[in-house]
């Protein structure tokens, strides 16, 4: 038992989240001498929760082996991911393109150069370029 605890702190997987039966093993009493216990399990390591969430694993009750049967229930719903960014190539050949594009790069942003970079292009989303450039 010691050695599959080490596994399973190496390995970095803990048990799923579960509802069901407790024990998941039942030794056939004969007469006064039945026992359970928790020897099976749904194991998973951090990413696989991540992508996963709200993973479940449900024990059901024993019916022709002497263990309980499993089921990993996996949530539908997909993990949110950005949209890509997408550039309308028509606005690049509106005259006016050029003149706004200079004129938001020319305004004052102070702080480090990243911050700067992010600053000018906070102002391209702040006044709407692709109107500005298309309303001619």
């Amino acid at each position: 038992m010691r050695e599959f605890k080490e596994c399973v702190e190496v390995i970095e997987v803990f048990d799923v989240n579960r509802s069901g039966l407790q024990f998941t093993w039942n030794q056939k009493p004969r007469g006064t001498d039945g026992k359970l216990k928790k020897i099976d399990r749904i194991m998973a390591n951090l990413a696989c929760t991540d992508a996963f969430i709200g993973a479940h694993a449900i024990f059901q009750p024993y019916r022709i082996s002497d263990h309980s049967p499993a089921i990993l229930t996996i949530p539908t719903s997909h993990k949110f991911t950005p949209r890509p960014f997408k550039f309308y190539n028509i606005i690049v050949q509106n005259s006016q393109f050029k003149g706004k594009v200079k004129e938001f790069w020319d305004m004052d942003v102070s702080g480090f150069h990243m911050y700067k970079v992010e600053g000018h292009t906070v102002q391209f989303d702040d006044h709407d370029l692709f109107e500005a450039t298309s309303a001619q």
